[in-house]
């Protein structure tokens, strides 16, 4: 825990940029609910660890500040935080054309209202990062060090050592001097997302990159005198901004366990799993009926309401989530997590929802005609031969004619080894 008298007479505040379209877990995520909104384990949601990731810095729950970006996520934020201290005075609403780096801007103005002398912490609302033995303490730890080095005037970063090769062209990287030594290096450059094995190769074996995590710590002041010269009516690049700060800028190094979380399989990766030895995964606040142990490596999502059944599934995600008056389900294999997108759009480009079921990149895939059928919409990415049946269950009456259960709703999806 960081004491108040390290950030000596400042007040540590929290800024958590929280829009979003929504895309990348859809139809977990979507518009009105991006990812920030949704469970990242079966008790808490993205948005929530968040914030009691922070606590565990010294943010105080009353110095927390949130943005969105439309009014039903606004609601979702005064629902998921005010429990967590978070005043609802402090959640505020921006166009989402500002961009990442314009809601830090604009944020910080709306913090300067109310606390004069602000050194705020900037983080993605999205984020998994481990808050559990060693991963903790090396969180705490670059925080710790962020924190004192912004409060004395220097821009700092926090950026991460230690990932794994695959993740170097996911992700951008703030590059030092091979030669700068201590825990806050000078920034030279950024490379985004590099795509090179070479250049991997060689940030590899030089260390002198951190992977950008998008949490960022500095004094109000330092990010209003960084503003000036920037037009934020339309989005600003954020290495636009960081640019502003010029010799400045430094880097905060740490290690500790962090994803992105950008794709349903990265999903499974972090959800607790059901058993030793199959790698599957449930989440969602439905039932999940019959037994799983015909299935690996899958991860199954429903709602309250709706019990999934997952039979004979390998590598997949299967997703039962309404959105409006339509429920989706949603079968995608994880070799292509990311084609979920193109997925969304199908249906978007079909406004009048005249075609029930889309397959890409598969085939012969089948649903089941029901009386309920029509209630739902089915996609399938990545995947063939796969069967989707819908089912209602008839109300269960007492003997004096009381409704004592009003029928469940059971989506039950399995591979046809037989289509194969």
């Amino acid at each position: 825990m960081i004491e108040k008298d390290e950030v000596k007479n400042s007040q540590l505040c929290l800024l958590v940029i929280a829009g979003g379209q929504g895309t990348r877990l859809w139809p977990i995520s979507h518009k009105d609910c991006p990812k920030q909104f949704t469970l990242v384990n079966p008790n808490e949601t993205f948005i929530q660890a968040t914030v009691k990731r922070y606590y565990e810095v010294g943010v105080k729950p009353e110095n927390v500040y949130v943005v969105v970006t439309n009014e039903k996520q606004y609601a979702l934020a005064v629902e998921q935080l005010c429990g967590l201290g978070v005043i609802e005075p402090n959640i505020v609403k921006f166009s989402p054309k500002y961009g990442y780096a314009g809601c830090m801007s604009k944020g910080a103005d709306f913090i300067g209202k109310y606390c004069k002398n602000a050194v705020i912490i900037n983080t993605p609302a999205d984020q998994y990062i481990d808050m559990t033995s060693e991963s903790r303490a090396g969180f705490v730890e670059v925080m710790t060090t962020a924190i004192a080095n912004a409060s004395s005037g220097v821009p700092t970063i926090v950026g991460l050592e230690g990932i794994e090769r695959d993740a170097y062209r996911g992700l951008g990287h703030a590059c030092f001097d091979r030669n700068s030594e201590g825990k806050c290096r000078p920034v030279t450059h950024f490379i985004e997302k590099p795509k090179d094995d070479e250049l991997i190769d060689d940030m590899i074996r030089g260390k002198y990159s951190a992977a950008n995590t998008g949490i960022n710590v500095w004094r109000l002041q330092d990010i209003k005198k960084a503003s000036k010269n920037l037009n934020f009516k339309h989005e600003v690049p954020t290495e636009a901004l960081m640019g502003q700060f010029k010799d400045k800028l430094q880097v905060a190094i740490g290690k500790f366990s962090w994803k992105d979380c950008g794709t349903l399989r990265s999903l499974l990766d972090i959800t607790p799993k059901t058993g030793k030895h199959h790698n599957n995964a449930i989440l969602g606040k439905g039932n999940f009926i019959a037994k799983r142990d015909n299935c690996r490596n899958t991860l199954l999502y429903t709602v309250e309401g709706i019990d999934l059944y997952g039979c004979n599934l390998r590598d997949v995600s299967v997703v039962v989530n309404p959105i409006g008056e339509i429920t989706y389900v949603v079968v995608v294999a994880h070799k292509y997590a990311q084609e979920v997108k193109e997925l969304v759009d199908k249906f978007k480009d079909n406004a009048k929802l005249l075609q029930e079921s889309y397959t890409l990149y598969g085939q012969n895939n089948f649903v089941m005609p029901s009386n309920i059928t029509h209630e739902f919409r089915f996609g399938f990415v990545g995947v063939s031969n796969m069967c989707v049946s819908t089912n209602k269950l008839a109300e269960v009456i007492d003997d004096v004619g009381r409704i004592i259960s009003a029928g469940r709703t059971i989506v039950q999806v399995s591979y046809n080894e037989k289509a194969a």
